[in-house]
Protein backbone atom coordinates (compact mmCIF):
# COMPACT_ATOMS: atom_id res chain seq x y z
CA UNK A 1 0.00 0.00 0.00
CA UNK A 2 1.37 2.91 -0.72
CA UNK A 3 1.60 5.89 1.49
CA UNK A 4 0.72 9.19 -0.74
CA UNK A 5 -1.37 9.10 -3.08
CA UNK A 6 -1.48 12.04 -4.57
CA UNK A 7 2.59 13.21 -4.49
CA UNK A 8 1.29 16.66 -5.81
CA UNK A 9 -1.21 17.52 -3.51
CA UNK A 10 1.54 16.08 -0.56
CA UNK A 11 4.36 18.36 -1.89
CA UNK A 12 2.30 21.52 -2.33
CA UNK A 13 1.04 20.80 1.47
CA UNK A 14 4.32 20.35 2.71
CA UNK A 15 5.61 23.58 0.74
CA UNK A 16 3.13 25.57 2.19
CA UNK A 17 3.64 23.87 5.83
CA UNK A 18 7.91 25.24 5.56
CA UNK A 19 6.58 28.34 4.34
CA UNK A 20 4.30 29.21 6.82
CA UNK A 21 6.56 27.87 9.75
CA UNK A 22 9.34 30.29 9.13
CA UNK A 23 6.92 32.94 9.12
CA UNK A 24 5.42 31.97 12.51
CA UNK A 25 9.25 31.96 13.61
CA UNK A 26 10.06 35.06 11.97
CA UNK A 27 6.72 37.02 12.63
CA UNK A 28 7.94 37.34 16.92
CA UNK A 29 10.91 39.29 16.21
CA UNK A 30 9.06 41.98 14.71
CA UNK A 31 6.50 42.57 17.58
CA UNK A 32 3.21 40.93 17.22
CA UNK A 33 1.35 42.88 19.73
CA UNK A 34 -2.55 42.62 20.25
CA UNK A 35 -4.88 42.11 18.41
CA UNK A 36 -6.44 45.75 19.16
CA UNK A 37 -2.72 47.48 19.25
CA UNK A 38 -1.14 44.92 15.85
CA UNK A 39 2.66 44.65 15.52
CA UNK A 40 4.63 44.99 12.82
CA UNK A 41 4.69 40.97 13.31
CA UNK A 42 0.91 40.21 13.75
CA UNK A 43 0.14 39.61 9.80
CA UNK A 44 3.03 37.87 9.07
CA UNK A 45 2.12 35.13 11.86
CA UNK A 46 -1.38 35.01 11.39
CA UNK A 47 -0.14 34.59 7.62
CA UNK A 48 1.80 31.62 8.89
CA UNK A 49 -0.63 29.70 10.99
CA UNK A 50 -3.57 30.20 8.17
CA UNK A 51 -0.65 28.77 5.58
CA UNK A 52 0.36 25.90 7.56
CA UNK A 53 -3.13 24.86 8.32
CA UNK A 54 -3.58 24.69 4.33
CA UNK A 55 -0.62 22.91 4.05
CA UNK A 56 -1.49 20.29 6.83
CA UNK A 57 -4.69 19.74 4.72
CA UNK A 58 -3.18 19.19 1.63
CA UNK A 59 -0.98 17.23 3.26
CA UNK A 60 -4.03 14.93 4.54
CA UNK A 61 -5.26 15.13 0.83
CA UNK A 62 -2.40 13.91 -0.05
CA UNK A 63 -2.53 10.81 1.85
CA UNK A 64 -6.02 10.27 1.72
CA UNK A 65 -7.40 11.02 -2.10
CA UNK A 66 -5.69 9.88 -5.01
CA UNK A 67 -4.35 12.01 -7.43
CA UNK A 68 -2.13 12.91 -10.24
CA UNK A 69 1.79 12.05 -10.13
CA UNK A 70 3.79 14.85 -10.67
CA UNK A 71 4.91 15.65 -13.92
CA UNK A 72 8.18 17.42 -15.77
CA UNK A 73 9.23 20.58 -14.52
CA UNK A 74 8.41 23.57 -16.59
CA UNK A 75 11.46 24.77 -16.63
CA UNK A 76 11.22 27.48 -19.04
CA UNK A 77 8.20 28.81 -17.38
CA UNK A 78 10.06 28.96 -13.97
CA UNK A 79 13.21 30.63 -15.54
CA UNK A 80 11.09 32.76 -17.22
CA UNK A 81 8.68 34.07 -13.68
CA UNK A 82 11.91 34.23 -11.51
CA UNK A 83 13.36 36.24 -13.82
CA UNK A 84 10.37 38.94 -14.24
CA UNK A 85 10.36 39.35 -10.79
CA UNK A 86 14.52 39.83 -10.81
CA UNK A 87 14.43 42.00 -13.83
CA UNK A 88 11.62 44.20 -12.13
CA UNK A 89 13.26 44.51 -8.79
CA UNK A 90 16.29 45.43 -10.46
CA UNK A 91 15.09 48.31 -12.63
CA UNK A 92 12.50 49.50 -10.60
CA UNK A 93 14.43 52.26 -9.01
CA UNK A 94 16.27 52.84 -11.95
CA UNK A 95 13.67 52.86 -15.09
CA UNK A 96 10.82 53.83 -12.76
CA UNK A 97 8.14 51.60 -12.14
CA UNK A 98 6.08 52.04 -15.25
CA UNK A 99 8.78 50.74 -17.18
CA UNK A 100 10.25 48.15 -14.85
CA UNK A 101 6.67 46.86 -14.61
CA UNK A 102 6.04 46.91 -18.37
CA UNK A 103 9.49 44.72 -18.70
CA UNK A 104 8.16 42.49 -16.16
CA UNK A 105 4.97 41.40 -17.92
CA UNK A 106 6.62 41.14 -21.08
CA UNK A 107 9.19 39.03 -19.76
CA UNK A 108 6.55 36.50 -18.02
CA UNK A 109 4.82 36.25 -21.37
CA UNK A 110 7.56 34.38 -22.67
CA UNK A 111 6.47 31.41 -19.97
CA UNK A 112 4.46 30.15 -22.11
CA UNK A 113 5.58 28.41 -25.32
CA UNK A 114 2.86 29.95 -28.01
CA UNK A 115 1.41 33.40 -26.38
CA UNK A 116 0.05 35.37 -28.80
CA UNK A 117 1.64 38.47 -29.29
CA UNK A 118 -1.29 40.54 -30.10
CA UNK A 119 -3.38 43.89 -29.52
CA UNK A 120 -5.26 42.06 -26.54
CA UNK A 121 -2.02 41.61 -24.95
CA UNK A 122 -0.77 44.95 -25.56
CA UNK A 123 -3.74 46.72 -23.88
CA UNK A 124 -4.11 44.40 -20.76
CA UNK A 125 -0.68 44.94 -20.35
CA UNK A 126 -1.01 48.67 -20.43
CA UNK A 127 -4.34 48.17 -18.24
CA UNK A 128 -2.16 46.38 -15.79
CA UNK A 129 0.50 48.66 -15.37
CA UNK A 130 -1.56 51.73 -15.27
CA UNK A 131 -3.52 49.50 -12.54
CA UNK A 132 -1.19 48.92 -10.62
CA UNK A 133 0.54 52.39 -10.60
CA UNK A 134 -2.29 53.58 -9.60
CA UNK A 135 -3.40 51.03 -7.04
CA UNK A 136 0.64 50.97 -5.49
CA UNK A 137 1.66 54.76 -5.94
CA UNK A 138 -0.92 56.76 -5.57
CA UNK A 139 -3.88 55.29 -3.40
CA UNK A 140 -1.76 53.10 -1.21
CA UNK A 141 1.16 55.90 -1.17
CA UNK A 142 4.52 53.30 -1.92
CA UNK A 143 7.30 55.17 -2.32
CA UNK A 144 8.72 53.76 -5.82
CA UNK A 145 9.83 56.30 -8.70
CA UNK A 146 7.26 56.32 -11.74
CA UNK A 147 10.94 57.55 -13.66
CA UNK A 148 13.78 56.14 -12.29
CA UNK A 149 17.04 57.72 -11.72
CA UNK A 150 18.30 56.56 -15.02
CA UNK A 151 16.16 58.33 -17.40
CA UNK A 152 16.60 62.06 -15.77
Amino acid sequence: MQAVKSPQDFLSGLFYLVVGSVAVGIAPGYGVGTTARMGAGFFPLVLGILLMGIGIAAIMRGILRRGEPIDAVPWRALIMIIASALLFAATVNGLGFIIAATLSIFTSAFAARDFPWRLPFVLILLSVVAATAVLFITLLAVPLPLLGSWLR
